[in-house]
C-alpha cells in the first residue's frame, strides 16, 4: 500500500516498490510525510544512517574581494574564515557548538 500527505516530486510508487524489491521487502505500507528524496527513502529502508546539521567553513576569504566574502557569507549554513589573519574564528567556534547543540558547563 502506498500513501502520501504530500505532492511527491522526487520519487513515485513504481520506483518506491523497486527499491523495497531489491531489499527482499515484498509487503510493506508506504506513507509519504513529506517529499523526501530517493536517497532519503534508502536510507529509512536500511535504517543505519543519521543526517546531522552541516556547517561550511569557507577559508582563505582574505584573497577574495569583499563582495564576494559578503555573497558567501550569506549563503545557508556558512561561516567565512581567515585562518592567516585569524578572522572571523570566535564566530565560527560559536556556530561550532550551535550546531553540535552542545553546552558548556
Amino acid at each position: 500500500k502506498f500513501n502520501s500527505t504530500v505532492e511527491l516530486t522526487h520519487c513515485d510508487e513504481k520506483l518506491c516498490r523497486d527499491i523495497l524489491h531489491m531489499r527482499k521487502v515484498h509487503n510493506a505500507d508506504i506513507l509519504f510525510r513529506g517529499n523526501y528524496t530517493v536517497d532519503e527513502f534508502i536510507d529509512v529502508v536500511e535504517g543505519n544512517r543519521k543526517y546531522m546539521r552541516c556547517l561550511y567553513c569557507i577559508n582563505k576569504v582574505d584573497t577574495i574581494t569583499v563582495g564576494e566574502m559578503d555573497r558567501v557569507a550569506r549563503l545557508p549554513d556558512t561561516v567565512v574564515i581567515s585562518a592567516h589573519w585569524k578572522l572571523n574564528l570566535d564566530f565560527l567556534l560559536d556556530k561550532m557548538w550551535e550546531y553540535l547543540d552542545v553546552v558548556r558547563l
